[in-house]
C-alpha cells in the first residue's frame, strides 16, 4: 500500500498535518512521498518501507514498533 493512494487510508485524503496514524498487522505501508508533520505513527505487526524513488521524509512526532 502507497502512502501516495487515497485507497490505503480508506478516505479521499491521506493523512494530513497533525494526524495519528496507524500500520495495522498484515499491512506493509510504502512512504513514497514526503509525509505532513504528524502526530505520530503506530506500527502495530505491520510495515513501513521507502521508496527509492527520490529524497523523502517522515515528519512526526514519534513511531511507535510494536512487533513490526
Amino acid at each position: 500500500m502507497r502512502w501516495s493512494d487515497v485507497r490505503t487510508w480508506g478516505t479521499d485524503l491521506p493523512p494530513v498535518e497533525g494526524d495519528l496514524i496507524s500500520v495495522p498487522k498484515g499491512m506493509t505501508l510504502l512512504v513514497d512521498q514526503t509525509t505532513p508533520r504528524l502526530d505520530g505513527i503506530i506500527v502495530e505487526d505491520g510495515k513501513i518501507i521507502f521508496s527509492d524513488e527520490g529524497p523523502m521524509e517522515i515528519h512526526t512526532n514519534f513511531i511507535t514498533l510494536n512487533g513490526g
